[in-house]
């Protein structure tokens, strides 16, 4: 499954919906299912090092703005945190199937 590291703090605010957009200065091809991870960074009210939900990733637009990418994302569903070593890239991540819906 496709992985993305994002502060805690920003998975938390994913979850309860009041993150829609992640910034990156970087795009994909990819669209789809992203297992969100949480970065080993320590903030409040977050679980660092560990995956915590599945978002899907259905468009991406450049903003001229604030020129970096607009990855438009929202919630399929929650998961049992999983111990995660992320990266700083959209990356595979190997663990047995996490249920989608």
């Amino acid at each position: 499954m496709k992985a993305l590291s994002v502060r805690g703090d920003y998975i938390m605010q994913m979850i309860n919906g009041t993150k829609k957009i992640e910034y990156r200065t970087w795009e994909t091809n990819y669209r789809g299912p992203i297992l969100m991870c949480s970065t080993a960074k320590r903030v409040p009210n977050s679980a660092p090092g560990y995956a915590l939900c599945v978002m899907d990733l259905y468009r991406i637009d450049w903003n001229d703005v604030d020129q970096c990418y607009y990855w438009y994302i929202k919630l399929k569903n929650l998961i049992d945190p999983i111990k995660v070593k992320g990266q700083l890239k959209l990356f595979n991540e190997k663990r047995p199937k996490i249920p989608v819906f």
